[in-house]
């Protein structure tokens, strides 16, 4: 769909600065440090000198789910699990409880380690002051 605006038109509207501000609150599944950087990046983007003047085109999708695939596609979880698996030992990793989740003994200094000792507070901790999960030194901080 051809609004015939350009993208900067379209962000300046009132419509889309509504739209904007409930989708910056509307958080369901990143920690807010990490929802507040990412829409950040978003806007930025969308507002740079390259993209602006762009004109803003709305292309929408319906996806129709059918009971019976539902049913089938619960079935194959399971099944696909084992075809992704590259090697013998990534299938047992993924079939196998990691005893060391919960190593409370060691204390996290970064997402990863918070991660890798399955400290799931601090994980929210780093995540909620804008820890980024792609951006990883040396060490994993």
């Amino acid at each position: 769909f051809d609004t015939r605006m350009t993208i900067e038109t379209l962000i300046k509207s009132r419509s889309s600065q509504t739209i904007l501000a409930e989708i910056k609150e509307a958080i369901e599944t990143e920690p807010q440090g990490r929802w507040d950087q990412l829409f950040a990046a978003a806007l930025d983007h969308l507002t740079s000198a390259r993209v602006k003047k762009l004109p803003a085109m709305i292309i929408g999708e319906v996806q129709l789910m059918l009971k019976p695939f539902v049913a089938v596609r619960r079935h194959m979880h399971l099944p696909y699990r084992v075809h992704r698996a590259t090697s013998g030992e990534e299938l047992k990793r993924d079939f196998t409880p990691n005893k060391n989740i919960m190593t409370l003994d060691k204390q996290a200094s970064c997402l990863w380690e918070a991660s890798e000792y399955g400290q799931t507070a601090a994980v929210k901790f780093f995540l909620d002051r804008g820890a980024n999960v792609n951006d990883a030194n040396a060490n994993g901080a």
